[in-house]
């Protein structure tokens, strides 16, 4: 663990108010981007931390694995957002501040927790409708990225343009 946490450059000293317990681990892969620790299937290493709620209350576990880190898993799929109650703390954007978003969870224990990390890209685009303030992508793609996740809290093709005859009958 320690090895791990010097390559990675994570200063466990800043992330442990944040994450509560870390370790790694061997995980079992499951649907759905989830995992535990028993089941069928190939363990895979995973550094495994706890997700604290918007209370800092743990809810959930979220697991990085060590070969594909920018892939989350997490035990129960309830994390959207990672440090959710810095997120949707209105205080955090006082002054013209925004939020940064990491582009995965370790890069967010690398940044000693400071803003955020998406790790549920459909739990975290119906939270994003409660964040009071800006969110500020890596870069461009990243926003993009962002902004497609706030779509998708709907299905854009459930809204359908009536024919003009549609129209006339309405009125």
């Amino acid at each position: 663990m320690a090895d791990y946490l010097a390559r990675h450059q994570i200063d466990l000293g800043r992330v442990l108010p944040r994450v509560g317990a870390i370790g790694l681990l061997d995980v079992v892969e499951y649907p759905l981007d989830r995992f535990d620790f028993v089941g069928r299937g190939d363990l895979i290493a995973c550094l495994v931390f706890e997700a604290l709620d918007d209370d800092e209350q743990p809810f959930d576990l979220v697991a990085l694995p060590v070969s594909e880190p920018g892939r989350p898993m997490t035990m129960f799929g309830r994390v959207g957002f990672l440090n959710p109650a810095t997120v949707f703390w209105p205080g955090s954007y006082s002054l013209g501040k925004s939020m940064p978003v990491h582009r995965h969870g370790l890069a967010w224990l690398q940044a000693g927790c400071v803003g955020t990390a998406i790790i549920h890209p459909k739990v975290a685009s119906r939270q994003m409708l409660d964040v009071p303030g800006p969110l500020l992508g890596q870069d461009r793609q990243h926003c993009r990225e962002l902004i497609g996740i706030a779509r998708s809290v709907v299905n854009e093709a459930q809204f359908v343009m009536p024919a003009p005859a549609e129209i006339a009958r309405a009125a």
